[in-house]
């Protein structure tokens, strides 16, 4: 999943207020600008994870396969992204139907699971646990010789709700900060020009 944000017609309203020396340092001005912005969109998701979901391991880390990456530009490529490859990421996103990848059936947890303790390893972490057992189209776990709490509902399919909030998280930080970081950006083109 990816987002991107298109800027040209903002940069050619600027543009028509310069001089030919200044329209120059545009590209490059443009190009830092959106490498910094993308910079502080990763940051800002990467520290909002954390509070969105409950994952243990941090598949958000941009040296992870799945991290929250990217797309760095240049003054010939005006064009930069921030994306992640984590596969639940687009449903997260957007909400949806979850079904599940390769048995018949999606483990729901009931409110008997911590928070904490929710995650995709949960039930292999139990295997072999012989208080634990399927019953029907629930898996319970025995608390004593005459109480059981039921843990998991399966079901062949799961609503999801969209929760992530990456675009928005991404647009946030682009309205917030562009004309500071674009003035200074521009500022350092001039100053830097040959």
């Amino acid at each position: 999943m990816s987002f991107i944000i298109d800027i040209r017609s903002d940069i050619n309203k600027i543009a028509r207020h310069m001089d030919d020396f200044e329209r120059k340092q545009i590209p490059f001005a443009i190009s830092l600008t959106l490498n910094r912005l993308s910079v502080f969109s990763q940051e800002y998701i990467c520290k909002r994870i954390p509070v969105i979901f409950n994952n243990s391991r941090k598949w958000w880390d941009k040296h992870q396969r799945t991290g929250i990456k990217v797309a760095f530009s240049d003054k010939y490529n005006l064009v930069t992204s921030v994306y992640t490859k984590a596969p639940f990421a687009h449903i997260q996103e957007e909400g949806g139907t979850k079904r599940p990848y390769r048995s018949s059936m999606i483990a729901v947890p009931t409110s008997n699971i911590p928070r904490k303790q929710r995650s995709s390893k949960a039930l292999k972490l139990e295997r072999g646990n012989k208080a634990v057992f399927r019953l029907g189209k629930s898996i319970y776990k025995r608390i004593s010789n005459r109480q059981l709490q039921k843990l998991y509902s399966l079901t062949p399919e799961a609503r999801i709700k969209a929760r992530f909030g990456f675009k928005k998280m991404v647009i946030d930080v682009f309205n917030k900060q562009f004309d500071r970081i674009f003035t200074k950006s521009f500022n350092f083109a001039l100053e830097t020009a040959r």
